[in-house]
């Protein structure tokens, strides 16, 4: 998911600065630390994996991909 795409809808819908931030900051940039034997890791990014995300968002994002394929065609989605 383009994270950044998803926040450019959320400003286009009017949705408040503050909220978006709270967003970002549970689904963007997240880290992990790894623990082996009760030694912990140096923090790590998560590049890659399945992150639960709400539905609502994950919808939010699907239907802006649609319009933005739908908007030079006078054709509806088959």
């Amino acid at each position: 998911m383009n994270w950044k795409k998803l926040m450019n809808i959320y400003r286009r819908m009017g949705v408040d600065w503050r909220d978006r931030r709270l967003i970002g900051n549970l689904y963007v940039g997240q880290k992990v630390r790894v623990e082996i034997e009760g030694e912990f890791s140096q923090p790590g990014s998560i590049g890659r994996g399945v992150r639960r995300v709400p539905t609502l968002l994950v919808n939010l994002y699907i239907e802006e991909l649609i319009r933005e394929a739908l908007k030079d065609t006078d054709e509806g989605a088959r």
